[in-house]
């Protein structure tokens, strides 16, 4: 067992890490669309082109790329901080998270916003899913994807500073 010390020095380690935030969508049987946000994300190969998510189970969208066997992501630029309390804090089990967002589907049915900044669309592996916990990891080919404009990407980091700013400011620090 680690101690309560030890783990907040571990914690303190690993949020070093460095990653983004991106809007992962899938679709449900009926194509009714869903996201979250995630910043467990990476390319694994270049040729073919692949990616790797690691999607919380209990997530609604876990279900939905589990059924689909695709999933887009999207990229956010640092404008779109209010993407990820959207995304990131509610759930589509009870909330309508596309209500009002512009998007397309393009080469699969997977949602891509209007206003995202790049898009990758991906077809998962089935056989190179990995249960690893509290997560699965889904292994994807990436089929089709575009930057639409430079930006400089939202970082998990950046997030969570911006949260603590704007903490201090309602509490008149």
């Amino acid at each position: 067992m680690i101690s309560q010390e030890k783990r907040k020095n571990i914690i303190t380690a690993v949020n070093k890490i460095t990653y983004g935030l991106y809007i992962i969508t899938s679709v449900d049987k009926d194509g009714k669309p869903n996201g979250q946000c995630c910043n467990s994300l990476m390319q694994i190969t270049s040729a073919p082109v692949r990616v790797v998510a690691g999607i919380n189970k209990q997530n609604y969208t876990y279900e939905l790329i589990k059924e689909s066997n695709e999933f887009a992501i999207n990229f956010l630029n640092k404008e779109q901080i209010e993407y990820i309390t959207l995304f990131g804090l509610k759930s589509g089990r009870t909330v309508d998270k596309f209500s009002g967002k512009k998007y397309h589907n393009y080469s699969i049915k997977s949602p891509v916003l209007d206003d995202a900044d790049a898009y990758l669309e991906c077809r998962v592996i089935p056989e190179l899913t990995a249960d690893a916990g509290t997560h699965a990891i889904f292994v994807a080919d990436v089929i089709d994807g575009k930057l639409v404009r430079e930006f400089e990407p939202v970082t998990y980091d950046y997030y969570k500073m911006q949260r603590i700013k704007k903490e201090k400011n309602n509490a008149g620090i």
